[in-house]
């Protein structure tokens, strides 16, 4: 398996020679482990956000709520642990955008119910889970460093599996970036990768193979967007 923790080990720098057999042997006893119960009750996901809706004031009471604009700071791995401004903006039923103010330039990540897009310099991971677009254009500048091309190269291949789509991935060439502009099909295949050079490619993309893949695939159709739905026009953002 590989995880996060392959590379990471807990930190925030990848390790360039992950130890693979860290990966197999025996957990370590470590006195900071949570270990939690499980949930004996029974009881679901749905009867936990009716109880939060009650709490709420309500069904009712919250279908009137179309929208809502929420600011706040957001700290992750991406970040260094600092806190970085953030707005939201979003629009029942299934309309969201998010902006997240980096040193380097704002990562935006916006859907609009169909499809959605992302731009900024500090990923090509989108924060949110995109669907319904045949195609997905992915720009980045994507930093030269310890295994950097192979990171690139499996996430946007896994970008394009998860989605079932094709995805259309320019990074910057030259200076600090480590090109690699990619073009991937929505079986995580690699259709062309150009290097390090710059320039234009022209590719040939066969629409009729993202309902394929999603029918043999249907990561997208497992979603549980009845639930995560709720939660982004309910939630609360400090």
């Amino acid at each position: 398996r590989v995880t996060c923790f392959t590379c990471h080990s807990g930190n925030q720098s990848p390790v360039s020679d992950p130890d693979i057999a860290l990966q197999y042997s025996a957990s370590p006893e470590n006195p900071n482990v949570r270990n939690l119960p499980p949930d004996l009750t029974g009881t679901t996901a749905d009867q936990v956000f009716n109880k939060y809706i009650r709490a709420l004031g309500g069904a009712d009471r919250l279908a009137t709520v179309t929208s809502f604009v929420a600011t706040g700071t957001y700290t992750g791995f991406d970040t260094g642990r600092d806190k970085l401004p953030v707005e939201m903006y979003a629009n029942a039923p299934n309309q969201l955008t998010t902006i997240v103010h980096f040193p380097a330039g704002p990562s935006t990540r916006t859907y609009d119910g169909r499809s959605g897009w992302m731009a900024g310099r500090d990923t090509p991971i989108p924060l949110l889970t995109l669907t319904g677009a045949e195609i997905l254009v992915s720009p980045s500048g994507w930093v030269q460093g310890d295994m950097k091309v192979e990171h690139w190269q499996t996430m946007v291949r896994a970008r394009a599996l998860e989605n079932g789509c094709y995805v259309i991935a320019p990074d910057q060439v030259g200076n600090i970036y480590i090109g690699h502009s990619m073009v991937v099909d929505p079986f995580g295949r690699v259709v062309i990768d150009m290097g390090e050079r710059q320039g234009f490619e022209i590719v040939d993309l066969d629409l009729s193979m993202v309902g394929e893949v999603r029918e043999q695939l249907p990561l997208l159709k497992n979603r549980r967007a009845d639930i995560y739905g709720r939660a982004v026009l309910t939630g609360k953002f400090s």
